[in-house]
């Protein structure tokens, strides 16, 4: 079985310099850790699912695992050597064996990803590496989108710690990508991890000509080499502002072009301004202009992933809301032609572009606090209003278990958004302005469906998030300005 699923790969005959340095990284002794990094859009992610793609080819077969993480939606560090050690046992049945015996061999395993990695990874390839290729790559792409900056640094740490007390005989490289954050470079800089790194900075790297390759390709048919050399200016080395642009000017290359060039535009957030402002333009009415900043602050902000179906539903907006306001941002966001599509940026650097605080009061900012609010008590709603209720899923029993086949059945014909909403409304919460209307709607769902929320989270197989969910909500109502109406909740809780 392959551990790859698939993803964009680099375009033939591009980036040919990096990837022939990660080829002979990965073919030397010269450390066990590969460090890629770049700035935002720099086609870090491009790469790591090449080289993913190339070493799971048929007559390579040297991809040992991959974790691609996504903010958002696969953020949580805690499963990511668990994930690799899964994969290596799909892979190689001498390494299932050895893996297993460790999980038998040692029931709190799962509570450290130092056990983790010791382990379910390193130990048993170490213990078998006489009957393994001599080579195995593991990618681990955009770390710095994990949980958290410190958990990033702790995966780093026991990365580096751990791969220097084995000897060469190790078959194991890792790739890892991410943005250069302060914490991150630092690390790597250090002494205990320097000597079996080795580092590769992609905005040292003069990526024009593949940009130009990249453009002419897409839209060498109906643009001049004048045009195509001004859109790789415009671009700034940026892979992420090259195909921006290109799912911007497909629909019209001469006459988008012709906007582009009046708004004198240079930088990725300049495009993305154009982008958001022209689509904007198409929303008239105030109400249909809130709709925009709605869909949009949800498509950013949500906590995983949702179809454009759910998104409606959440929001209560009709499908046809999602072609008025969906529809000029194609080139910055993925909209499924379906309900169940996902929907989604194509690029972090977008969410960032939104919210950051030096684009305040202009129209394409998103107040993160005030949407994470609009979710919270979009959430809190859809539970509220008569979607929660004793015995949801009509089992008129309470002998059936959720591994039964009619369970799961019946579990999978919930509403995609009760089941976001009941999963996710706390994290929404916590990170709100928790005004009157927001607290009142909690005040009600306390009282009301609190006992019906613990229901379809075990439906769910998800009581633990339910734990996790009071607790930040009870933290968060600590630093609520109205202590009566806190406490009442805290005390239902």
């Amino acid at each position: 079985m392959r551990r790859y699923s698939g993803g964009r790969i680099c375009l033939e005959a591009t980036r040919g310099d990096v990837l022939k340095k990660i080829h002979r990284w990965v073919e030397s002794g010269a450390g066990r850790l590969f460090w890629l990094h770049g700035p935002a859009g720099s086609g870090k992610s491009t790469l790591s699912h090449t080289i993913a793609e190339y070493y799971s080819r048929p007559n390579k077969n040297l991809l040992a695992a991959s974790f691609f993480f996504s903010r958002g939606y696969l953020s949580n560090s805690d499963i990511l050597f668990q994930t690799l050690a899964f994969q290596l046992g799909l892979q190689h049945s001498i390494l299932e064996q050895a893996i297993s015996n460790a999980i038998i061999d040692d029931i709190t395993i799962l509570d450290t990803k130092t056990k983790q990695l010791e382990k379910l990874i390193l130990g048993p390839v170490a213990k078998m590496a006489a009957f393994l290729p001599s080579r195995l790559v593991v990618v681990i792409d955009a770390l710095d989108e994990c949980n958290s900056d410190d958990v990033a640094s702790d995966v780093i740490k026991l990365l580096a710690t751990s791969l220097s007390s084995y000897d060469a005989t190790l078959p194991l490289r890792f790739l890892v990508t991410c943005r250069p954050e302060k914490h991150l470079y630092s690390l790597f800089m250090q002494p205990s991890t320097s000597p079996i790194a080795y580092r590769l900075d992609l905005s040292t790297v003069d990526a024009r000509g593949d940009i130009s390759l990249y453009i002419t390709d897409e839209l060498g048919k109906h643009l001049k080499s004048a045009d195509i050399d001004y859109l790789v200016q415009l671009s700034e080395g940026l892979f992420i502002a090259a195909s921006t642009v290109v799912r911007f000017l497909k629909p019209s290359p001469t006459l988008r072009l012709q906007e582009v060039r009046s708004h004198g535009l240079s930088g990725l957030d300049n495009l993305y301004r154009l982008i958001v402002e022209r689509a904007m333009r198409e929303v008239i009415l105030p109400r249909e202009q809130e709709s925009f900043r709605a869909i949009i602050g949800t498509i950013v902000l949500a906590l995983a992933q949702l179809s454009m179906q759910t998104l409606l539903d959440l929001l209560q907006l009709h499908w046809e809301i999602k072609e008025l306001v969906l529809d000029g941002l194609r080139s910055v966001i993925r909209v499924p032609d379906t309900s169940n599509g996902i929907v989604h940026a194509f690029h972090s650097s977008f969410h960032d572009f939104l919210v950051s605080p030096k684009y305040s009061g202009t129209p394409s900012f998103i107040d993160t606090v005030k949407y994470h609010g609009v979710l919270a008590w979009s959430c809190l709603e859809c539970m509220r209003k008569g979607r929660l209720k004793k015995d949801i899923c009509h089992l008129q029993t309470h002998t059936k278990k959720n591994r039964d086949a009619d369970v799961r059945e019946r579990v999978k014909s919930l509403p995609g958004d009760l089941v976001y909403a009941s999963r996710y409304w706390a994290g929404h919460f916590a990170k709100s302005r928790q005004d009157d209307l927001l607290l009142g709607i909690l005040t009600k769902f306390a009282f009301e469906h609190l006992l019906h929320w613990i229901e379809i989270l075990c439906l769910l197989d998800c009581l633990s998030e339910g734990v996790d969910a009071l607790q930040t909500t009870i933290e968060s109502l600590k630093v609520s300005p109205r202590p009566f109406r806190q406490q009442c909740i805290t005390n239902r809780f």
